[in-house]
């Protein structure tokens, strides 16, 4: 099962399911929790995180895109590249690429390519203008939405830069059928690259097929170097001259052949929309033909389309006639001669002149002032800094030789200023994007490092190397270093869970920056001191010195009465619920649990609990006799005649007691 699909990242982005698969990251559909919407979320493969050059390309994209606002170029909501997570967050489009849509109709109608390549050029304009090169450009990474609209995407590889910096590692960068030669030939690149995908792109709408095909990858590099593509009109002989002509020229070789802009190029496609019969002049024929202007061909009627006459004549009559005819015809032949005086007195075209063929030499490689001497043509001079070429250098021309041209025709010539040479300021306290916007004046290559400290702004630069000062020339790399303020920036909180002690986890989380907070024990079938929880979990990003909360194992649980650890609760009595005997005591002679010691008699000490009080054992104490009276005589009691004594009716009879006599007087 995918790892990311039901995870919430950042606290922020529940991911819903993959919609995308690619050779260094995926796509996958999900809901920013804090607006609701659904987004995009690219994560780049966790199998690249130690290839330094693809998390660069990772890092550039969210760099490139974000700088962007254009309403063909998708957008950046948010993006974390850190040690244990890279991912971009995009708009969600709803669509399918633009590739798929070209399979899916085979191949479109030339006034729907130009409608594309109008927003696609209008999209590239802005990218260019802010200095973002795409050099990825194809149907793949443009996408056409449900509702009609085009959103470019995909700007791994593009280049953040002025067109005097190059990147040492973007040689043969790209998709081999849309890749421009320089390209292939890892020379520098600029806006005229992504123009020539755009062409082929344009060839691939309107023929159904592309110009350079092959069974390998670098045989169809070798094509683009040095192959020319198959005419569009003999694929599609009804595509307009002048659609042709762009396409054409779009995917010249030489990069100066080109359209040196996306806005040049969009404007001859809006002359081609606005007029299908339009023709341009082309490289052959500069200064020797205009742009001409043709009428569409008028429509011919046949049997089952006939022309509709008028339903009313207007009539003229004769007299009137002849006069009108005959200003209309002074008015035309004075227009005409003024028209062909300031065509052939006053323009400075040589094609309307009488001027012979030449032959237009190379001028690359000579000095300025050598080609001017040349008195066959006339001049238009640029200079341009060039880190190739010595200074008043001729490296470019404008039309190409070898070629027949007329005599006087303007060539122009672009010629190096030579290698810029600057005394490096000193950036130290400049913001980042101040101090690139610094150095890209003075041409060089710029590579950013941070450093932590904080003795300097967040952000700001430190120093540079080369130091302030120094003299570098255009292309030469300067490293700018950044600060980086330790105690504001995010920290990866380490996986602790499983130390054998407090220390050992303490020390982990301290070199990463953070520090241990309050830990509480639990107990666990873990060794006791082993570490079993932890907040904030391993990999959550936190800011420098946030305190980790821990949980420790204090060992296997313990019955709290008695320490042992075969029970966690005390088994208790259940007749009197007491803690120190299970089984309640009962009386050992009539097994009643409301006494223990069987109640006895207090005469005989038996267990006789019905005599307790009246032993039968015991005989009764007697009533004692009277003593008579002295002067009494006592009466005896005849032995023949015995009292009955109702105590010891049938009972143990006992003799009675013998009368005392009385003593005598004295």
């Amino acid at each position: 099962m995918d790892n990311y699909i039901g995870k919430i990242v950042d606290n922020r982005y529940e991911i819903l399911s993959l919609i995308g698969v690619g050779g260094m990251s995926n796509v996958y559909k999900a809901i920013d929790k804090q607006t609701g919407r659904q987004v995009a979320v690219k994560f780049l493969k966790e199998e690249f995180f130690e290839n330094e050059e693809l998390v660069r390309r990772f890092k550039n994209e969210s760099k490139a895109i974000s700088v962007l606002n254009h309403d063909s170029i998708i957008k950046v909501v948010d993006f974390n590249i850190t040690d244990s997570e890279k991912y971009i967050v995009i708009e969600y489009i709803d669509g399918v690429t633009l590739k798929e849509f070209m399979e899916n109709r085979g191949k479109l109608t030339w006034e729907d390519t130009l409608i594309f390549a109008n927003i696609i050029l209008s999209a590239l304009s802005h990218a260019h203008e802010n200095g973002v090169v795409h050099r990825d450009l194809k149907p793949q990474n443009i996408m056409l939405t449900r509702d009609g609209r085009l959103k470019i995407m995909d700007f791994g590889i593009a280049r953040l830069a002025t067109a005097s910096q190059r990147t040492v590692t973007d040689k043969a960068i790209g998709s081999v059928h849309y890749i421009s030669p320089e390209q292939v030939r890892g020379q520098s690149t600029d806006g005229r690259s992504d123009i020539y995908s755009i062409g082929i792109m344009m060839y691939e709408m309107i023929t159904g097929k592309l110009p350079f095909q092959s069974e390998t990858a670098v045989s169809v590099a070798l094509q683009q170097l040095s192959e020319k593509a198959q005419p569009v009109s003999e694929l599609v002989p009804e595509v307009p001259k002048g659609l042709e002509q762009i396409i054409m020229k779009a995917i010249e070789k030489d990069p100066d052949m080109r359209y040196q802009s996306a806005a040049e190029m969009r404007g001859d496609i809006k002359k081609v929309r606005e007029n299908p019969a339009i023709v341009f002049e082309t490289a052959e024929d500069l200064s020797q033909t205009k742009t001409v202007m043709m009428d569409a061909a008028p429509k011919k009627h046949t049997s089952k389309t006939k022309a509709k006459t008028p339903k009313f004549k207007l009539k003229i009559s004769k007299k009137l006639l002849l006069p009108v005819m005959a200003g209309l015809a002074a008015a035309f032949m004075v227009s005409a001669a003024v028209g062909i005086y300031f065509i052939f007195k006053l323009s400075g075209n040589p094609l309307l002149t009488n001027q012979p063929d030449v032959s237009l030499p190379s001028f690359v490689g000579m000095t300025v002032n050598q080609a001017k001497t040349d008195g066959d043509f006339k001049f238009e001079v640029e200079y341009v800094y060039n880190d190739e070429y010595e200074k008043d250098i001729v490296f470019s021309q404008t039309p190409k030789a070898p070629r027949t041209v007329k005599k006087h025709s303007t060539v122009k010539l672009r010629v190096s200023k030579g290698v810029m040479t600057s005394e490096l300021p000193n950036l130290k306290n400049y913001t980042r994007s101040e101090a690139e916007k610094v150095l890209s004046e003075l041409g060089v290559n710029i590579a950013v490092e941070t450093e932590e400290t904080k003795d300097v702004v967040n952000g700001s630069v430190i120093r540079t190397e080369p130091a302030d000062g120094s003299i570098v020339s255009s292309g030469s790399l300067v490293i700018v270093y950044i600060a980086v303020d330790p105690t504001l920036q995010n920290r990866t909180v380490p996986n602790v869970v499983g130390c054998e002690n407090l220390s050992a986890a303490r020390k982990a989380i301290t070199a990463a920056g953070l520090r241990v907070g309050s830990y509480t024990l639990s107990e666990s079938h873990d060794p006791e001191g082993t570490v079993i929880g932890q907040t904030p979990s391993a990999g959550e990003e936190v800011p420098a010195g946030s305190a980790v909360v821990l949980v420790v194992s204090s060992g296997k649980p313990k019955c709290p009465d008695c320490g042992s650890e075969e029970h966690t609760v005390h088994p208790t009595c259940s007749v009197c619920g007491s803690k120190e005997h299970t089984q309640h005591p009962s009386c050992p002679v009539c097994g009643s649990l409301e006494h223990k010691k069987h109640p006895t008699c207090s005469e005989c000490g038996e267990n006789a609990p019905d005599h307790a009080d009246d032993c039968p054992k015991v005989a009764p104490t007697p009533t004692p006799t009277p003593t008579p009276e002295p002067d009494s005589e006592p009466t005896p009691t005849p032995p023949d005649e015995p009292e009955d004594n109702p105590e010891n009716t049938g009972g143990n009879v006992s003799e009675p007691e013998k009368p005392k006599e009385p003593e005598p007087e004295e």
